[in-house]
């Protein structure tokens, strides 16, 4: 318990200290103290009429052409459909058993050293937001154990919640005083009304205002204001496109 402590306190303060370009890997490399793995896929996004719509896919230890072998096999990926069938639950995988006699674990797994693994998925009931991250570690005869898995579960959550204050505390520059010091009602989206982040109050806010609203797409009002139509606060734009949005 004193080692999963230590490593919730050097996450949130790793949040706000490093650069996001480099938050997730130094995340990562942290939580090895807890979870012995080799390399992992961490992607977030929106979830939207029932498909998957990624913003980000973050590929620590892995080669670039993770995804696009993926895609060739993903009719195969049956641990996939079960992470977003079972939301915040984490799932241990033996490749070799789950995927045996497949082109996926032949041509995929064995290409990526993915012979185990420990997965997640969550998606925001409200937003529509998606977080999901899979460990694998390369060696055979070194399964994740039970501890190993309901670690992962518990930790997932404050990694994810780390990596999105991470985001916002690198916008320092889009924040009004009033934003930095309500910093729980904000959100971040891009230029066309989705989501990115959305934090707690800034979720109720919504809410109450529009009480049949559901993201991951803003509310068509909150879009034409982006737009210049007025109405909703809007601070400026940031790299890549993003808004930021005050509840």
């Amino acid at each position: 318990m004193k080692s999963f402590s230590q490593l919730l306190l050097n996450l949130y303060r790793g949040a706000l200290e490093k650069p996001t370009g480099e938050f997730r890997d130094w995340a990562l490399d942290e939580s090895k103290s807890l979870i012995a793995f080799d390399s992992c896929l961490w992607a977030d996004g929106s979830w939207l009429d029932g498909q998957p719509t990624p913003h980000s896919v973050h590929l620590h230890n892995l080669e670039t052409g993770f995804i696009s072998n993926w895609l060739k096999y993903q009719h195969e990926d049956t641990l996939v459909r079960q992470m977003h069938a079972n939301n915040d639950r984490t799932f241990n995988v033996d490749c070799a058993v789950t995927f045996s006699g497949t082109s996926i674990y032949e041509f995929h797994c064995k290409r990526f050293d993915m012979e185990h693994i420990v997965a997640t998925a969550t998606i925001d009931a409200d937003t529509q937001l998606f977080n999901s991250m899979s460990l694998y570690r390369a060696n055979p005869d070194a399964p994740f154990s039970e501890a190993d898995r309901s670690l992962k579960e518990a930790l997932f959550p404050h990694l994810v919640a780390a990596s999105q204050s991470n985001l916002l505390t690198n916008l320092p520059h889009l924040f009004t005083a009033n934003q930095q010091s309500a910093f729980n009602a904000i959100a971040v989206c891009d230029t066309f009304g989705t989501l990115r982040v959305a934090m707690p109050s800034f979720v109720e806010t919504c809410r109450l205002e529009w009480p049949g609203w559901k993201g991951p797409t803003l509310p068509d009002c909150v879009r034409e204001a982006m737009r210049g139509g007025g109405g909703v606060e809007i601070y400026g734009e940031a790299h890549r496109g993003l808004h930021v949005l005050s509840g």
